[in-house]
C-alpha cells in the first residue's frame, strides 16, 4: 500500500512539474520548491518504502 501511494505521489510532481513548465511558470523559485519536496519524497523512501520492500519475507513451511 505505501509502496503505491509512493509512487503516486512521485507522479502527480512529476506531473505538476510538467504542466507549470509547459505553462511557463517554472523559474528559479519554482524549481527549489520542487527540490524540496523532491528532498521530502527521497527521505520518505528511504524512511518509509526501502525497509518495507528489502525486508525478505520467508514464509513458513508446512
Amino acid at each position: 500500500m505505501l509502496i503505491r501511494l509512493y509512487e503516486a505521489l512521485w507522479g502527480l510532481v512529476v506531473l505538476s512539474a510538467l504542466v507549470i513548465y509547459l505553462t511557463s511558470g517554472f523559474d528559479a523559485a519554482t524549481a527549489v520548491v520542487f527540490g524540496f519536496i523532491c528532498f521530502g519524497l527521497i527521505y520518505m523512501g528511504m524512511m518509509g518504502v526501502l525497509p518495507v520492500t528489502a525486508n525478505r519475507h520467508v514464509h513458513p513451511k508446512h
